[in-house]
């Protein structure tokens, strides 16, 4: 398959190389090509030519649709931002830090970028709401403008890289699925199984458990909001379902509500497969 931008090859500069830092960049490679994938090779190529980041590009729609600059915008970030965190690990491994504190100071560290974004972007937005934003000449309009923009971006953008380094971390841990030979479809994994539903109907293998584990993996993991509802579900999941579990009438509630919404969700062709 043809490259689509040959002068915007993902480089990242690995200095420590084990398992967990080869998937984490494996993991910002196809982050970027999925924003890459959404340019026009004639964009690209327009891209290449200007100084993007620079604001005197940000909203110039004469030239690139707005998505296109969101999207040139993201492709930069997740090549500059695997090359950020891939310093961060190298730095943690050589003071001696385990995996998991290498780990916690990436999150740190993305968190603290979160934090700043969206405190800039809640400064440009008040200014910009400002009754009194009259007083600002046209280029500091375009400037305020201009930051809301950058860091309303940046905060989306660095939520999906606290999601890739807690999934990253999980997938490398994780042992593989066993395959159970006596039928055919793999044991489900009670570490991402849908806690409270199976907790309702009592099985894995339950239809409704099926339908519901069948629309997280082929339409909420689709998207950046869903994704975030599974992280926090994987987390209050497991407490929600032990309380199901000892309270019988809140099980059969539970029952008709979840059984009455799975009549809704898309079919599943293969159940062997879910």
């Amino acid at each position: 398959m043809e490259e689509k931008a040959p002068l915007l090859n993902f480089t990242c500069d690995l200095k420590t190389v084990d398992k967990y830092s080869i998937a984490l960049v494996e993991a910002f490679q196809k982050e970027y090509r999925k924003y890459l994938n959404k340019i026009s090779h004639e964009d690209i190529i327009k891209f290449q030519s200007f100084n993007f980041l620079n604001q005197q590009y940000f909203d110039r729609t004469d030239i690139f649709s707005q998505d296109t600059i969101n999207n040139c915008t993201a492709v930069e970030f997740f090549l500059r931002f695997a090359n950020n965190l891939s310093q961060n690990y190298h730095e943690s491994a050589l003071k001696g830090y385990s995996i998991e504190q290498r780990f916690t100071e990436m999150t740190q560290y993305t968190t603290s970028l979160l934090s700043q974004s969206q405190t800039g972007k809640f400064k440009a937005e008040k200014y910009l709401s400002s009754t009194t934003f009259g007083i600002y000449e046209k280029r500091e309009e375009r400037e305020l403008r201009y930051y809301y923009w950058i860091a309303s971006l940046e905060t989306k953008l660095l939520v999906e890289v606290i999601l890739i380094i807690k999934k990253v971390k999980g997938e490398v841990d994780s042992p593989p699925t066993q395959v159970n030979t006596q039928n055919s479809y793999s044991q489900p994994n009670s570490s991402s199984d849908c806690f409270v539903v199976t907790a309702t109907f009592g099985t894995p293998y339950a239809q409704e458990v099926i339908k519901y584990r069948h629309f997280r993996d082929k339409y909420l993991s689709q998207y950046l909001l869903g994704r975030i509802f599974i992280d926090l579900y994987s987390f209050w999941g497991p407490k929600l379902a032990a309380i199901v579990k000892k309270n019988p009438r809140l099980k059969l509630a539970m029952a008709k509500l979840l059984g009455a919404v799975s009549q809704i969700l898309p079919e599943v062709q293969d159940n062997n497969l879910q």
